[in-house]
């Protein structure tokens, strides 16, 4: 019988399982770059929930995110959820009426993705009414909307505790 806390952050309980048991210098993600530990793993979710709080992303808020399969990825959906945001991920190949459908439907605060994908979002981004922040891994500057990954999220602490959420709350949502 599997038992869940009242309290519960799944993040926070994935990130806990693997440090807990010793696994931080474990590998956890093999990207195409580099291969990247528990640890590692652990740090940038937590350096991307800091983005997050600091471009004013709440709990229960949604972040999507259109990024390929990558490190970034997984920090960006387990930060999203550390920080107590529902992830929207979605698929990297969409067309700009697809982003927009996704953007209108899931209310996205935030977005994260590359300065290649943003163009084909570009359209959608512009008329998201509730749009705040497009995080871009590979920006150089903040512009608009647009942040840079590297001044938001690889400057931000490498350690947060996970926000207080429940366990009946969404952590994701996934369109099929």
């Amino acid at each position: 019988d599997i038992h869940i806390p009242r309290r519960f952050n799944l993040a926070g309980a994935l990130i806990a399982r693997r440090l807990d048991a010793g696994d931080g210098d474990r590998l956890a993600y093999r990207d195409p770059d580099r291969d990247w530990t528990f640890g590692e793993t652990a740090a940038g979710a937590a350096r991307v929930a800091h983005a997050l709080a600091a471009l004013g992303v709440r709990r229960d808020e949604r972040v999507l995110i259109a990024l390929p399969d990558s490190a970034g990825f997984v920090a960006a959906f387990l930060g999203t959820l550390l920080a107590g945001a529902v992830a929207v991920p979605c698929n990297t190949f969409l067309g700009p009426a697809d982003y927009r459908y996704f953007l209108d439907e899931s209310r996205a605060v935030a977005a994260i993705t590359t300065s290649a994908i943003r163009e084909a979002l570009a359209t959608a981004l512009e008329a998201a009414p509730t749009l705040r922040a497009v995080l871009v891994t590979d920006a150089d500057d903040d512009a608009g909307l647009t942040r840079a990954w590297r001044r938001w999220v690889d400057a931000a602490p490498a350690d947060l505790a996970p926000a207080d959420t429940h366990r009946d709350a969404a952590a994701f949502w996934l369109w099929t």
